[in-house]
């Protein structure tokens, strides 16, 4: 309906003006109510009631004008083509002030509840020769094993309810808690390489976290049964603890930055 009421409206009285035709018809299919569909249609009877009937007028009624829509005078029909526009415009921009045209969802959003962006960057970090499903079930396996310690704190804690039972959430707050804040790069001034402290970037924070915990996991020595998934459930316990191998590492990076405060300001020049 829409189509054909801008292709009428394109024929007739509204022909140079393409960029308000291509604004009414994304309105009319945009908008839930549909209405623009009906003042549009109104403006076509109107505009067809002054043609002259050439065949059969005896037999044929002639077509009545409609009663007005949404206070438009459509009547006057030597009315000039912008004051109609305006007229239209008017009534879609005061109809339609909280309307938002509705976008494509971001290609990397899934619909699935279970879909997390940090765990799928972390398979993908931890996988070895494109073994992914290998790497993935390490990574739920350490999950299940998180949840199994947390479940046995929790039956002895006196505060049951201060302890978090949900292994996504401690695997979340593991990754937080081992992000660095500062890091240091590597300038050279005057001949000499000094290590100037710098703040570093969300992603490049995320990835030092995901990869000193995979690493500290990798390392961790023990029984030689110890798989790869208990390795990795007992790091990612002791980050959300504040302990361990990859906790260590932030806080000997942070010391550097705090030794090198003195060439920070080689930032700038």
């Amino acid at each position: 309906m829409a189509a054909k009421m801008a292709k009428f409206l394109w024929s007739t009285s509204l022909r140079s003006h393409r960029p308000f035709l291509g604004f009414l018809f994304k309105k009319c299919h945009s908008n839930a109510t549909r209405q623009f569909p009906a003042i549009l249609s109104s403006a076509h009877l109107s505009s067809l009631s002054t043609k002259p009937v050439s065949k059969n007028q005896d037999s044929e009624p002639e077509i009545q004008n409609p009663p007005a829509t949404n206070n438009l005078d459509l009547q006057n029909n030597d009315e000039n083509p912008m004051t109609l526009k305006s007229r239209l415009m008017r009534i879609v921009t005061e109809e339609d002030d909280t309307f938002q045209m509705p976008t494509a969802a971001d290609i990397n959003q899934s619909q699935s509840a279970f879909d997390d962006q940090l765990a799928s960057k972390f398979v993908n970090c931890m996988m070895w020769d494109g073994k992914k499903s290998t790497s993935q079930r390490i990574f739920d396996q350490a999950l299940e094993i998180i949840k199994r310690n947390q479940l046995r704190v929790q039956r002895k804690s006196s505060d049951p309810d201060s302890v978090v039972t949900d292994p996504v959430a401690v695997f979340h707050q593991a990754i937080e808690n081992v992000k660095p804040i500062v890091g240091c790069i590597p300038l050279r001034r005057a001949g000499k390489v000094h290590q100037v402290p710098s703040p570093l970037r969300p992603v490049r924070r995320q990835f030092f976290a995901i990869q000193w915990i995979i690493d500290a996991a990798r390392k961790k020595t023990g029984s030689k049964n110890d798989r790869m998934s208990e390795k990795l459930a007992k790091e990612l316990l002791d980050a959300y603890n504040n302990e361990g191998a990859a906790i260590r590492k932030k806080q000997d990076l942070h010391k550097t930055a705090d030794a090198n405060r003195a060439f920070a300001h080689y930032r700038w020049w």
